[in-house]
C-alpha cells in the first residue's frame, strides 16, 4: 500500500470544508477560508485524537476527588 499524499489529502480537506461552508450557507471572502481550512484542519485531528481509545499507558495518572473540595 502507497503512502497517503499529503498534498492530495490537503485538496480533499479544502473540498470538505468548502462543500460545508455552501451546505450552510456561511459567506466567507477567500482570505476567511484560508484562514479558517487551517483551523478547520487542526479541528478535525483533535476530533480524531478525542474519539480514539487510548490504552491504560498512556491514560492520565493523575487523579482528582471532588468530595474534599465540598467540605
Amino acid at each position: 500500500m502507497s503512502e497517503p499524499d499529503p498534498e492530495n489529502e490537503q485538496h480533499d480537506l479544502a473540498r470538505e470544508f468548502e462543500f460545508l461552508l455552501l451546505k450552510e450557507g456561511i459567506p466567507a471572502t477567500p482570505e476567511q477560508r484560508q484562514a479558517l481550512l487551517s483551523t478547520y484542519a487542526d479541528l478535525k485531528s483533535q476530533i480524531g485524537l478525542l474519539s480514539s481509545t487510548l490504552s491504560p499507558e498512556v491514560e492520565p495518572s493523575t487523579v482528582f476527588h471532588l468530595s474534599k473540595v465540598a467540605e
